[in-house]
């Protein structure tokens, strides 16, 4: 637990300043402004999710089952290359596509800026999502740790230079919110000690044993995740106001930081299950995270009710709409966090195949959910199909896993 402890420290520390970030934008800035914001991150995400995550999971995966030193340098490698092609590519169509995607997919031509930015920030996505999973790769959690505290840190001073100091309107701090993590990501890439110990490893030579026969259902899998985690903002941005959109991306931003115990474990599980030599090893390690997490979900079970007083202490009244979103999606917060060592228990045993059929399903239910639901009722209705997509799919994991782990070696 105490790799888990050096990810959960740090990230506290950049959800805190994220937290800080948050309420100075709150306070400056109506929901739907807060809106346009968000359209940024809805955009990126949908995207670079189709590639990054499949490619960064088998850069995790590929180098702590092998424990070669060459696989690092070979995996970032290919991984990096194919990355920003693929963002580089992705970038010019949102540039060039700006005014059609925000008159016409969203329905919102006010939105036809923030797209633009988007073009800039799918390829600071991306670097970002890389350069983490790179370090976790190398188990290097604490160094992980700080470059996302710095990120958090430079953009908050961004966003008060922005908005408080100069008064300026969303559009300068969704300018500093695409820069500032492409800045402190790629330079994170080339400090001096951190890029020769990657030359060094990519010095030998030979065959990689990264490869999984499995990889391509690796791929759905993340592609059905990257799918859940989007569709509900689409239809969101594209069915509901600037106004109702605002609220639903303030209780989106709490419950992701609410997710900090979770993302934490999952960080570290994820080569941690993956280095695991026998059955027995892996099934020791499952019950003691299956404990610690049970404590998680409790302490997030416990807060729920404070939920009304915590929002209207950091954004008063505008944003009191926000309040019943953010209690259901805290329940699907601690459903997850209690749930996570299974999917991760099927990673580390390759079940890939089980992993992209759950999915697939699930992602199926979710996507008819959140069209013929979020439309009619707003927010609450997204949440709660997200909340039941998630424990449905973490239901059939845990299922698996103890199947998985009640066979000997």
């Amino acid at each position: 637990m105490r790799r888990t402890g050096v990810v959960l420290t740090g990230s506290v520390a950049a959800k805190l300043l994220s937290f800080a970030t948050m309420w100075v934008l709150v306070q400056c800035f109506a929901p739907d402004d807060y809106g346009r914001l968000s359209a940024i991150d809805t955009v990126n995400g949908f995207c670079s999710g189709a590639i990054a995550t499949g490619l960064n999971w088998w850069l995790i995966r590929s180098v702590a089952r092998t424990g070669r030193k060459g696989a690092a340098g070979r995996a970032a490698r290919k991984v990096l290359a194919i990355e920003a092609a693929y963002g580089i590519v992705v970038g010019a169509a949102l540039l060039a596509g700006a005014p059609f995607i925000a008159s016409r997919f969203f329905s919102k031509p006010e939105l036809t800026p923030f797209v633009r930015l988007s073009a800039l920030g799918v390829i600071s996505y991306i670097l970002v999502a890389y350069r983490s999973s790179l370090y976790q790769a190398r188990r290097m959690f604490a160094r992980d740790a700080i470059f996302n505290v710095v990120n958090s840190g430079l953009f908050l001073a961004a966003a008060i230079l922005a908005a408080v100091i100069f008064a300026r309107g969303i559009l300068t701090v969704a300018a500093f919110y695409v820069a500032v993590p492409l800045l402190v990501s790629g330079a994170a890439l080339i400090v001096p000690r951190f890029s020769a110990r990657i030359d060094e490893a990519g010095e030998e030579h030979g065959q990689d044993e990264a490869g999984d026969k499995g990889y391509t259902w690796l791929v759905l899998y993340s592609m059905s995740l990257w799918l859940i985690s989007q569709v509900h903002m689409l239809v969101m941005t594209g069915a509901r106001s600037l106004e109702e959109l605002g609220t639903y991306s303030l209780a989106l931003k709490v419950y992701l930081v609410s997710l900090m115990l979770t993302n934490a474990v999952n960080v570290v599980l994820l080569p941690e299950f993956s280095s695991c030599r026998s059955r027995g090893e892996l099934r020791a390690k499952y019950r003691r995270t299956l404990r610690f997490t049970a404590i998680g979900a409790a302490a997030v079970l416990l807060f729920i009710p404070l939920v009304g007083i915590i929002l209207h202490a950091i954004a008063g009244d505008r944003y009191s709409a926000a309040v019943p979103v953010l209690r259901i999606m805290l329940v699907g917060t601690a459903f997850s966090t209690l749930l996570s060592p299974p999917a991760n228990v099927l990673f580390a045993e390759a079940r890939f195949r089980a992993l992209a059929y759950t999915g697939l399903a699930v992602t199926g239910l979710n996507v008819a959910g959140q069209l013929v639901l979020t439309p009619r009722f707003g927010g609450p209705a997204a949440a709660w199909v997200q909340v039941g997509s998630f424990l449905l799919m973490n239901g059939i994991f845990t299922l698996l896993a103890a199947r998985l782990l009640a066979r000997s070696d």
